[in-house]
Protein backbone atom coordinates (compact mmCIF):
# COMPACT_ATOMS: atom_id res chain seq x y z
CA UNK A 1 0.00 0.00 0.00
CA UNK A 2 3.26 2.65 1.14
CA UNK A 3 4.76 1.95 -2.56
CA UNK A 4 1.32 2.55 -3.85
CA UNK A 5 0.84 5.79 -2.64
CA UNK A 6 4.54 6.47 -2.73
CA UNK A 7 4.25 5.99 -6.43
CA UNK A 8 0.82 7.71 -6.76
CA UNK A 9 2.51 10.96 -5.36
CA UNK A 10 5.02 10.67 -7.88
CA UNK A 11 2.58 10.24 -10.56
CA UNK A 12 0.74 13.16 -9.42
CA UNK A 13 4.08 15.27 -8.88
CA UNK A 14 5.29 14.27 -12.60
CA UNK A 15 1.62 15.47 -14.02
CA UNK A 16 1.59 18.80 -12.19
CA UNK A 17 5.45 19.94 -12.45
CA UNK A 18 4.97 20.67 -15.74
CA UNK A 19 1.50 22.44 -15.88
CA UNK A 20 2.67 24.41 -12.65
CA UNK A 21 5.93 25.30 -14.97
CA UNK A 22 3.21 26.29 -18.06
CA UNK A 23 1.24 28.50 -16.05
CA UNK A 24 4.25 30.06 -14.67
CA UNK A 25 6.27 30.50 -17.99
CA UNK A 26 2.77 31.93 -19.34
CA UNK A 27 2.80 34.96 -17.26
CA UNK A 28 6.68 35.70 -17.67
CA UNK A 29 6.52 35.13 -21.25
CA UNK A 30 3.57 37.56 -21.40
CA UNK A 31 5.56 40.14 -19.05
CA UNK A 32 7.94 39.82 -20.70
CA UNK A 33 6.87 40.66 -24.16
CA UNK A 34 4.47 43.62 -23.08
CA UNK A 35 7.22 45.52 -20.88
CA UNK A 36 10.36 44.39 -22.48
CA UNK A 37 10.02 44.26 -26.01
CA UNK A 38 8.01 47.39 -26.37
CA UNK A 39 10.01 49.64 -23.68
CA UNK A 40 13.12 49.38 -25.17
CA UNK A 41 11.79 51.20 -28.44
CA UNK A 42 13.63 54.47 -28.95
CA UNK A 43 12.88 57.81 -29.00
CA UNK A 44 13.18 60.08 -32.27
CA UNK A 45 11.24 63.10 -33.76
CA UNK A 46 8.64 63.58 -36.76
CA UNK A 47 6.50 66.16 -37.93
CA UNK A 48 2.84 65.04 -37.83
CA UNK A 49 0.82 65.96 -40.26
CA UNK A 50 -2.83 67.58 -39.79
CA UNK A 51 -5.33 65.40 -41.59
CA UNK A 52 -8.46 66.72 -39.19
CA UNK A 53 -9.98 68.39 -42.02
CA UNK A 54 -10.30 64.89 -44.11
CA UNK A 55 -13.34 63.22 -43.80
CA UNK A 56 -11.44 59.38 -43.51
CA UNK A 57 -8.12 57.95 -43.52
CA UNK A 58 -8.77 57.03 -47.10
CA UNK A 59 -9.24 60.49 -48.57
CA UNK A 60 -6.10 61.58 -46.17
CA UNK A 61 -3.54 59.17 -47.93
CA UNK A 62 -4.27 60.06 -50.85
CA UNK A 63 -4.75 63.67 -50.69
CA UNK A 64 -1.85 64.11 -48.41
CA UNK A 65 -0.20 61.06 -48.22
CA UNK A 66 -0.20 60.40 -44.91
CA UNK A 67 -2.43 60.24 -41.98
CA UNK A 68 -2.10 60.46 -38.10
CA UNK A 69 -4.47 59.80 -35.45
CA UNK A 70 -5.51 57.05 -32.93
CA UNK A 71 -6.03 53.83 -32.97
CA UNK A 72 -9.29 52.05 -31.38
CA UNK A 73 -9.82 48.93 -30.59
CA UNK A 74 -7.74 46.05 -28.66
CA UNK A 75 -6.65 44.03 -31.77
CA UNK A 76 -2.87 44.83 -32.00
CA UNK A 77 -1.70 44.74 -28.17
CA UNK A 78 0.67 44.22 -26.70
CA UNK A 79 2.03 46.73 -29.67
CA UNK A 80 -0.33 49.91 -29.86
CA UNK A 81 -2.43 50.21 -27.11
CA UNK A 82 -6.61 51.54 -27.39
CA UNK A 83 -6.62 55.45 -27.73
CA UNK A 84 -2.88 55.60 -26.58
CA UNK A 85 -0.08 55.76 -29.25
CA UNK A 86 -0.39 58.34 -32.23
CA UNK A 87 0.06 55.66 -35.95
CA UNK A 88 1.35 57.44 -39.22
CA UNK A 89 0.06 55.73 -41.71
CA UNK A 90 1.38 56.50 -45.40
CA UNK A 91 0.40 55.57 -49.20
CA UNK A 92 1.33 51.86 -50.16
CA UNK A 93 4.95 51.47 -51.99
CA UNK A 94 4.15 48.25 -54.08
CA UNK A 95 3.57 45.10 -52.37
CA UNK A 96 3.25 44.68 -48.88
CA UNK A 97 5.73 42.30 -47.57
CA UNK A 98 5.68 40.08 -44.54
CA UNK A 99 5.43 41.54 -41.01
CA UNK A 100 4.16 44.76 -42.56
CA UNK A 101 0.95 46.46 -40.62
CA UNK A 102 -1.60 47.61 -43.20
CA UNK A 103 -4.39 49.98 -42.78
CA UNK A 104 -7.26 48.03 -44.95
CA UNK A 105 -10.74 48.77 -45.41
CA UNK A 106 -13.30 45.58 -44.66
CA UNK A 107 -16.08 44.78 -47.09
CA UNK A 108 -18.45 46.60 -44.37
CA UNK A 109 -16.04 49.69 -44.42
CA UNK A 110 -14.77 49.31 -41.56
CA UNK A 111 -10.77 50.59 -41.47
CA UNK A 112 -8.93 47.64 -39.88
CA UNK A 113 -5.10 47.50 -38.74
CA UNK A 114 -3.48 44.28 -38.86
CA UNK A 115 -0.18 42.52 -39.32
CA UNK A 116 0.78 40.80 -42.48
CA UNK A 117 1.28 36.87 -41.40
CA UNK A 118 1.88 35.77 -44.99
CA UNK A 119 2.58 36.84 -48.66
CA UNK A 120 0.21 35.05 -51.46
CA UNK A 121 0.26 35.69 -55.35
CA UNK A 122 -2.96 37.52 -55.06
CA UNK A 123 -3.78 37.76 -51.19
CA UNK A 124 -2.50 38.48 -47.91
CA UNK A 125 -2.32 36.71 -44.65
CA UNK A 126 -3.20 38.95 -41.90
CA UNK A 127 -3.71 38.60 -37.84
CA UNK A 128 -4.40 41.13 -35.25
CA UNK A 129 -1.41 40.85 -33.19
CA UNK A 130 -3.91 40.08 -30.35
CA UNK A 131 -6.20 37.93 -32.52
CA UNK A 132 -6.25 34.51 -33.79
CA UNK A 133 -8.41 34.80 -36.86
CA UNK A 134 -6.88 35.10 -40.47
CA UNK A 135 -8.20 37.48 -42.71
CA UNK A 136 -7.48 37.59 -46.06
CA UNK A 137 -6.96 41.00 -48.00
CA UNK A 138 -6.47 41.97 -51.83
CA UNK A 139 -4.54 44.84 -52.65
CA UNK A 140 -7.47 46.63 -53.35
CA UNK A 141 -8.26 46.68 -49.91
CA UNK A 142 -5.51 48.13 -48.85
CA UNK A 143 -5.97 52.05 -47.72
CA UNK A 144 -1.83 52.71 -46.76
CA UNK A 145 0.68 50.87 -44.58
CA UNK A 146 1.80 51.96 -40.94
CA UNK A 147 4.69 53.04 -41.11
CA UNK A 148 5.94 54.91 -37.76
CA UNK A 149 3.62 54.97 -33.87
CA UNK A 150 4.43 57.78 -31.24
CA UNK A 151 4.17 55.58 -28.42
CA UNK A 152 1.82 57.08 -25.46
CA UNK A 153 2.15 60.25 -27.88
CA UNK A 154 6.15 60.76 -26.62
CA UNK A 155 8.33 57.68 -27.86
CA UNK A 156 8.46 57.68 -31.63
CA UNK A 157 8.96 54.07 -33.54
CA UNK A 158 9.82 53.58 -36.71
CA UNK A 159 9.31 50.03 -38.26
CA UNK A 160 11.50 50.06 -40.62
CA UNK A 161 14.59 51.28 -38.14
CA UNK A 162 13.87 50.14 -34.93
CA UNK A 163 16.00 47.04 -33.87
CA UNK A 164 13.38 46.10 -30.67
CA UNK A 165 10.29 46.52 -33.43
CA UNK A 166 12.09 44.29 -36.15
CA UNK A 167 12.35 41.33 -32.83
CA UNK A 168 9.73 42.01 -31.25
CA UNK A 169 7.78 41.47 -34.90
CA UNK A 170 9.23 38.50 -35.91
CA UNK A 171 9.30 36.75 -32.32
CA UNK A 172 5.32 37.43 -32.79
CA UNK A 173 4.53 35.85 -35.66
CA UNK A 174 6.31 33.20 -35.08
CA UNK A 175 4.87 32.24 -31.91
CA UNK A 176 1.51 32.40 -34.05
CA UNK A 177 0.77 28.77 -33.82
CA UNK A 178 1.31 29.14 -30.04
CA UNK A 179 -0.70 32.16 -29.39
CA UNK A 180 -3.80 30.57 -28.09
CA UNK A 181 -1.81 29.44 -25.60
CA UNK A 182 -1.66 33.26 -24.49
CA UNK A 183 -4.66 34.68 -25.72
CA UNK A 184 -7.36 32.30 -24.23
CA UNK A 185 -5.78 32.29 -20.49
CA UNK A 186 -5.70 36.04 -21.11
CA UNK A 187 -9.28 36.44 -22.28
CA UNK A 188 -10.22 34.16 -19.35
CA UNK A 189 -8.36 36.21 -16.68
CA UNK A 190 -10.15 39.42 -18.08
CA UNK A 191 -13.24 37.70 -18.01
CA UNK A 192 -13.03 36.48 -14.38
CA UNK A 193 -11.99 40.77 -13.27
CA UNK A 194 -15.22 41.85 -15.59
CA UNK A 195 -17.21 39.59 -13.29
CA UNK A 196 -15.42 40.31 -10.07
CA UNK A 197 -15.52 44.02 -11.02
CA UNK A 198 -19.62 43.74 -11.57
CA UNK A 199 -19.85 42.07 -8.07
CA UNK A 200 -18.32 44.82 -6.37
CA UNK A 201 -20.23 47.59 -7.96
CA UNK A 202 -23.40 45.58 -7.34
Amino acid sequence: MNCIVKWGCKGLLLFTTPFLFYIKLLFAYDRFICYTFIRILFTGGLVLAQTDNFKSIKEAVAQNGIYTGLTSGTSMEPLIHHQKDTIIVVKQNGRLKKYDIPVYMSKSGKYIMHRVVKVCGDHYVIVGDNLLNREYVTDDMIVGVLKSFYKNGKKYVDLETNKAYKLYSRIWVALLPLRPLYVYPKRAINKIKRIIIRGIGS
